[in-house]
């Protein structure tokens, strides 16, 4: 599933996430409301991937996901397109063979989306 606890890309506001915080409750909270993050992979459920497109902030995915369910569809993503400033790719260093060509590859698409949404 997803990363919400189960039902597989449910949305998330970022923030506090346990340790010490020098910040109050209260800024978690607002953080929470301003940033809305949610998760876009094959397990989020078809009635539940407009309100994700629409809403999210950051969007956490996978080269897949991004490969099949969102690059072939970018122009239902045009607003996040039009938005997206930064791409984290996690473990790149472990990319390698086909699977890190077919990444990048991944990659080079996502840019030429962000490019044709005005980014």
């Amino acid at each position: 599933g997803g990363g919400d606890g189960g039902d597989g890309g449910g949305d998330r506001g970022a923030g506090g996430g346990g340790g010490d915080n020098n910040g109050s409750d209260d800024d978690d909270a607002m953080v929470e409301r301003l940033v809305r993050v949610a998760t876009y992979d094959g397990d989020v459920p078809f009635a539940r991937r407009q309100a994700t497109r629409d809403g999210a902030h950051v969007l956490l995915s996978n080269p897949d996901a991004l490969h099949v369910c969102v690059l072939p569809h970018h122009e239902e993503f045009a607003r996040f397109f039009a938005a997206l400033r930064v791409v984290v790719l996690d473990e790149a260093h472990v990319y390698e063979g086909v699977f890190g060509s077919h990444v990048a590859n991944v990659m080079r698409r996502l840019r030429r989306g962000g490019a044709y949404h005005g980014r």
